[in-house]
């Protein structure tokens, strides 16, 4: 009979201790508790910005309350300005927020993220552009063919911009053909520019203006620099060049003295 009595002293003090401890689980105090929306609607913030991003916001509000930010800066910055003159909730200010940007509360900690574009399917779209002979081309115009976005290849001839599966790009260079890709869905465009036939032809610079080789009907002598060196060095280049060049000649305009040659 003691032994009966004793173990069932022994299971209700265990049942007591329980009950105590979720009573003190249920009267904790509001700071011991998870923070929440309330919390954020509850907190004023007097907020003094003038064409300010959004990082100069946070300072403020991490000064005035025990939240702290946590995000990116480069993507914070590119959000755009704003001006806040007035006593906000922390709630408020988070409203504010760029369509871009998006908010998770964890802890006492504010995650600030870029949303995530699920509707447009667009990618960063990445390549590099060479010659037929593989050789990187800079400078070259990368264009959305069905929007008004263009970069320019660096020294390395790569690029990169945003765009989707169904887009096509344009490829300009002078000198070079104009050329048109569609984008797949890798994302990674390796584009080789064909050069115009003109644009390798030689050039000849003449006396009187420039013209192309295949249709100069003139004949054309040349002389060295180093042939020049070899002439006395009190004659001119108008001497120099005397019985040097096939049927060029060189003649003394008048007998006087410095009279020029042609």
């Amino acid at each position: 009979m003691n032994g009966q009595l004793a173990e069932w002293l022994q299971v209700r003090a265990g049942w007591m201790i329980c009950l105590v401890l979720a009573c003190c689980c249920l009267y904790l105090p509001a700071s011991a508790q998870q923070p929440s929306t309330a919390v954020l609607r509850a907190s004023m913030v007097d907020i003094r910005v003038a064409n300010e991003t959004f990082d100069k916001v946070f300072e403020q509000v991490e000064a005035a309350t025990p939240f702290r930010f946590v995000y990116n800066p480069n993507e914070v910055s590119s959000g755009g300005r704003i001006t806040i003159k007035k006593k906000l909730s922390v709630e408020a200010v988070l409203a504010l927020l760029p369509a871009s940007l998006q908010y998770e509360l964890r802890g006492r900690n504010i995650l600030i993220t870029r949303k995530e574009d699920m509707g447009t399917g667009k990618q960063l779209l990445a390549g590099r552009v060479t010659d037929l002979q593989n050789k990187p081309l800079p400078g070259v115009t990368v264009g959305m063919k069905a929007a008004q976005l263009a970069v320019v290849t660096d020294e390395a001839g790569r690029f990169s911009l945003e765009g989707g599966a169904g887009d096509t790009l344009r490829f300009s260079l002078i000198g070079y053909y104009e050329q048109e890709t569609p984008v797949g869905t890798t994302g990674l465009l390796y584009v080789r520019m064909q050069p115009k036939q003109a644009a390798l032809r030689e050039v000849v610079v003449i006396g009187y203006g420039t013209s192309s080789k295949e249709n100069l009907t003139t004949a054309i002598g040349n002389v060295k620099g180093e042939d020049l060196k070899n002439r006395p060095s009190n004659m001119n280049v108008m001497q120099g060049l005397a019985g040097r060049v096939a049927g060029v000649s060189v003649m003394m305009n008048s007998g006087k003295p410095g009279a020029t040659r042609s």
